[in-house]
């Protein structure tokens, strides 16, 4: 009869029948007696092969997921019955580990595919703490790719492995080593690209968490295996070193391809500007001497302000409060008030101004009586070396000297001619004011005071009656009056330190004319006291003279005329210096001489 032979193609687990592999029968020739894809029945093949004859079972294509099994030899029976053949074909096993490319040890966390030629996606899994392994999925023979989707936080993305399924049954093993993130941060000086030590950093990811932080030294800090491959991170400066702003925040991505991320940040330094200026042109105003303060009251930076303004530079800390003081004003100008100043920390340019005000000085010359304002005064004022700074004549107005006299310093204000009608003040000293107000300074000017007193040589008692005159050098009557019961006051109208004539025009009724009196009024502001004396005129008896000639020839003489005494400001004593014999004889004869001259102009009538 013909021969039977039953084939099945069975799972090597399940020993169910095994569908979608390609077998053949081959004889001893190597032809192929037959040729099928196995389905879900054993294959049947009758009356095709020889009984008592060897033939071949081979694999020609496993199914997906199967490994190609090892050719089956068996021989047709003889006897009639039906040979059982069965092939039992093994599942493809796929072992992929993920592990750290460092320790070798498998790393979680990692999102993993398996793709075939086609890109479709086979598998997808999150690596755990052992192997994946892929059991009858992948088709023996065939080629797939590793593909690292998303790498663990620290760790970057690996390079795609690609692998062939191995057709003989044994686990294909798959290793993807994950190398971790590396990432170099370098904080350099923006001027010199030198490493910047003593600034504050940190990394901050997309949530605001704070993933590193650290202080820059002398060599660039190195993130290894912290950040995650891909991502976006801020390396953020919250304290820039002494001298430097803050830089702004620099945003960076983690390569994914295992390189070192290089990440640079710039300080640029602190700058300062400082102006000194004229309150008035706001140019630069050289000459003061300036100080730049901390909080802890060290000075950090002194000079001397010139035409252009003083520029600190990498001194000053970013964001900081610091004081600019003046401690010496430029001459003719005052101390300025203390500037506060902070620093920018955005890396700009702090522009600091102080302004600085002149001195200012009004000198007001016054009646010391009224209070206002005297002109004709000349006055100077002199520092302490005697040099006269300023020299004015004083007017109706209060003179003012702005910006040439030094604040806090000492000077005199003299004056070297008062005027007419009044005495030279004393000198005032005065210290012009350092804190920018007005230094104010009065000299008040006394008048002129003269007290004349016309006195009875004998009494001392004050005289009436005597007309009296002031003259000055150039003959001119300044003052005329009679005197009375109390001495005369002239006030304001006699020039201190100059020479006057005090002139009687006539005498009291019974006093002889005095002489001239020279005096100089007082210049140190004290009365002064001019007396004049009169004496009296002599009281003589009248003696009659009887002629010895009744026709006397007349004799004319020039009648005598006392001269006046002169007084002074001492009282005089009372000596006259003439002889009283002689003058009764004088008074004797003129008193003959006049009975002479009626007698004969009554004969010359007759």
């Amino acid at each position: 009869g013909t021969t039977a032979v039953r084939i099945s193609k069975q799972d090597i687990t399940t020993s169910e029948e095994l569908s979608g592999a390609t077998l053949q029968v081959i004889d001893e020739d190597d032809n192929i007696v037959d040729e099928w894809i196995s389905g879900e029945e054993p294959h049947f093949i009758e009356g095709k092969l020889t009984a008592g004859k060897t033939y071949i079972l081979r694999e020609i294509i496993a199914p997906n997921g199967y490994v190609l099994t090892t050719d089956l030899e068996f021989t047709v029976n003889e006897d009639g019955t039906v040979t059982e053949v069965v092939m039992k074909d093994d599942t493809t096993k796929v072992k992929i580990s993920k592990v750290d490319i460092t320790s070798e040890e498998e790393l979680e966390g990692a999102t993993l595919q398996v793709i075939d030629e086609d890109d479709n996606v086979i598998d997808e899994w999150i690596s755990g703490e052992k192997p994946h392994f892929i059991e009858g999925r992948l088709t023996a023979g065939k080629t797939y790719i590793l593909r690292e989707i998303i790498a663990p936080d620290g760790y970057v993305l690996a390079t795609n492995v690609e692998f062939t399924v191995s057709e003989d049954g044994t686990v294909t093993e798959v290793v993807m080593k994950d190398d971790t993130t590396k990432v170099r941060i370098s904080k350099i000086d923006i001027t010199n690209d030198e490493e910047l030590p003593g600034a504050s950093l940190v990394i901050i990811d997309e949530d605001e968490n704070i993933i590193d932080e650290w202080i820059s030294d002398e060599e660039p800090h190195f993130i290894e295996g912290k950040l995650t491959a891909g991502k976006t991170y801020i390396l953020r400066e919250t304290i820039a070193p002494d001298g430097y702003v803050l830089a702004t925040d620099l945003e960076f991505t983690v390569n994914e391809d295992g390189t070192v991320t290089e990440v640079v940040m710039k300080d640029d330094t602190t700058k300062v500007k400082i102006s000194k200026v004229d309150i008035t042109s706001e140019e630069e105003l050289p000459g003061a001497k300036l100080q730049v303060i901390d909080e802890d009251k060290n000075v950090i930076d002194e000079w001397v302000s010139g035409e252009e303004p003083h520029f600190i530079d990498g001194k000053l800390t970013a964001g900081k409060t610091y004081i600019l003081r003046e401690t010496i004003a430029p001459d003719g100008y005052v101390l300025a008030t203390d500037v506060e100043f902070i620093v920018n920390e955005d890396g700009t340019v702090t522009e600091v101004v102080m302004k600085d005000d002149t001195t200012k000085v009004k000198i007001s010359k016054q009646d010391i009586t009224t209070g206002k304002e005297l002109p004709g005064a000349k006055l100077q004022v002199i520092d302490e070396d005697k040099n006269v700074i300023d020299e004015w004549i004083s007017g109706k107005e209060p003179h003012f000297i702005e910006g040439r006299l030094i604040a806090g310093k000492t000077y005199i204000l003299r004056e070297t001619i008062a005027p007419d009608g009044y005495v030279l003040a004393t000198d005032v000293e005065f210290i012009v004011n350092e804190d920018g107000t007005v230094t104010e300074v009065v000299m008040k000017d006394d008048t002129t005071k003269v007290k004349i007193s016309k006195q009875d040589i004998t009494t001392g008692k004050e005289l009436p009656g005597a007309k009296l005159q002031v003259i000055d050098e150039d003959d001119n009557m300044i003052e005329e009056w009679i005197s009375g019961e109390e001495p005369h006051f002239i006030e304001s109208k006699l020039i201190a330190g100059k020479t006057y004539i005090l002139r009687e025009t006539a005498a009291p009724d019974g006093y002889e004319i005095a002489n001239d009196v020279e005096f100089t009024v007082n210049a140190d502001g004290t009365v002064t006291e001019v007396v004049m004396k009169d004496e009296p005129t002599p009281n003589v008896p009248t003696t009659p003279v009887v002629p010895t000639t009744p026709t006397p020839t007349p004799s004319v003489s020039t009648p005598s005329v006392s001269t006046p005494t002169p007084v002074t400001s001492t009282p005089a004593t009372g000596d006259t210096g003439k002889n009283p014999v002689a003058v009764v004889m004088c008074i004797a004869g003129l008193c003959g001489l006049a009975v002479t001259v009626i007698m004969l102009r009554k004969k010359d009538e007759n």
